[in-house]
């Protein structure tokens, strides 16, 4: 199930959005309704990822569709067939904006997650890239319901309350599994995120050295082995929380040790 899409942008229009000036991004073409999320790609000359926005669903203008609410940039002239949104039929509210703890550049993007050239229409978001950039690092800049001063706090340990309850709304089938599943263990967060310390102790053996295999094993050390484990549980953590257990399955397909995290877990918990 895809979750995360690329979009790109200018930076004139999306510091509206940031301005919360402009409510709602028009598009030419229907997004997946599994869409909850998108990284804006800014154009030349900026050429980097900077911000992620939460999306609701697409709002059309077909025969007997409600307008849209006059309360931001570009929804009047929606409404009205302005010839600026003469192909533009699709309409997506924004339901908040976070800004990343550093850019992601277009070089980056090519050398590091496989994008061949720079965004010029919808590129679903690469697996490794959710990993290296969770949702829980990126700093909550509004949302809907207005934001504190605690909001504007990026997180570093898990996603807080609200982020919980705004997940939620959109969890499958798998992800209820995995919360129910938590409820009882170690972690007291209202998340249906899986235990760490129970997930560490399941997959420990898929990050030990083997006593026969020679010396050559001294280039993996024992502290890089414990980074790798910690890194590949988080990403796991962050795959589940986002995708549940069915899809993140799937978006751990090119990923060997996150799908062996996987397939462990689902043994044991199954």
């Amino acid at each position: 199930m895809k979750t995360d899409v690329i979009l790109p942008m200018t930076d004139e229009c999306m510091q509206q959005i940031v301005q919360r000036e402009k409510t709602y991004e028009f598009r030419r073409y229907r997004l997946n309704a599994s869409v909850k999320r998108v990284w804006f790609y800014l154009k030349a000359p900026l050429s980097h990822i900077s911000y992620v926005c939460e999306i609701d669903p697409a709002r059309t203008r077909l025969p007997g569709d409600p307008p849209l609410p006059e309360d931001g940039i570009g929804n009047k002239n929606f409404n009205e067939r302005h010839p600026d949104m003469e192909r533009c039929d699709f309409a997506y509210r924004v339901l908040s904006v976070r800004k990343l703890p550093r850019t992601v550049s277009l070089e980056e993007l090519k050398r590091k997650y496989g994008v061949g050239i720079a965004p010029r229409g919808r590129i679903y978001a690469p697996v490794k890239l959710l990993h290296d950039v969770p949702w829980s690092s990126q700093e909550l800049l509004w949302t809907q319901g207005g934001t504190t001063s605690e909001d504007h706090v990026p997180m570093r340990d898990g996603p807080a309350h609200s982020d919980a309850k705004a997940a939620s709304s959109h969890e499958n089938e798998g992800t209820k599994r995995v919360k129910k599943r938590s409820a009882t263990a170690i972690d007291t967060e209202e998340s249906h995120q899986p235990p760490k310390l129970v997930l560490s102790t399941m997959v420990g053996h898929l990050f030990e050295t083997k006593e026969d295999t020679g010396p050559q094993v001294g280039v993996q050390t024992e502290e890089k082995l414990v980074k790798e484990k910690e890194a590949t549980i988080d990403s796991f953590v962050y795959v589940v929380d986002v995708a549940g257990v069915d899809g993140g399955l799937a978006a751990a397909a090119n990923d060997s040790r996150l799908l062996a995290v996987m397939l462990v877990y689902v043994l044991n918990e199954c």
